[in-house]
Order: C-alpha cells, then sequence, then structure tokens
C-alpha cells in the first residue's frame, strides 16, 4: 500500500507528463519502504488508513529523492529529503510514547537511509 500516488508527487514536482511516471513509482516503494522501517519498531506497518501526515511525508520524500537524482552534487541532501526526515521525526515523537530521538538508541539514520 502506497502512502502516495505518482499523481500527488507530480503535482509537488510541476510535472504533468507521464515521461517519470515508472521512475516516480519506484521512488515511492522506496520512500514508503524507509516510512515503514523507521516505524515498525512503533506500529504495525504499512500503517493504515494512512494519516494525513504521513502521506504528506511520503510525497516529500518522494519528490526529494526524485530531485536528488538529478542534482549535480547528489553528494547532499535535498532540503525536502531533510524536511521529511524531520517531520517523521516529529511524527513519530508526537504520536508514539518511545521515540528512538529521546533515547539516543537509533535515529532516521539507522531506518534505511539507502539511496537508489
Amino acid at each position: 500500500m502506497a502512502y502516495s500516488t505518482v499523481a500527488q508527487v507530480k503535482e509537488a514536482l510541476g510535472i504533468t507528463a507521464a515521461t517519470f511516471d515508472t521512475e516516480l513509482t519506484n521512488v515511492i516503494t522506496d520512500s514508503d519502504s524507509f516510512i515503514d522501517e523507521y516505524l515498525r519498531p512503533y506500529t504495525s506497518v504499512p500503517v493504515s488508513p494512512t494519516p494525513t501526515e504521513i502521506g504528506r511525508i511520503s510525497i516529500l520524500l518522494s519528490a526529494g529523492r526524485f530531485r536528488q537524482r538529478r542534482a549535480d552534487d547528489q553528494s547532499k541532501e535535498h532540503p525536502w529529503i531533510t524536511e521529511a526526515k524531520e517531520r517523521l521525526e516529529k511524527y513519530v515523537q508526537s504520536n508514539y510514547r518511545f521515540s528512538p530521538a529521546f533515547t539516543g538508541t537509533g535515529s532516521l539514520e539507522d531506518a534505511g537511509t539507502e539511496e537508489d
């Protein structure tokens, strides 16, 4: 189950053509896997129904990863990816009792940050 759609990510990116639909589908799958790995210690995944904030995080993370692939300097994380990670961490802190951010036992960096 995807937390966002190709149409939503295309809207965030300002893309209308179907040229990148397959790539965007793959980016969404990867982004949602990242989200699931981060949420797994706190809840059953995939989260259903999709909370509004998780949907927004998926859109932001997917759009950021898409942009990062096209960046001149791919070593620098795209700002949308950074924002998505921060929002995901805040989501966990506000919705679950135990948070790695509070205990120092884990972080978003441990949640499968592997980029394609």
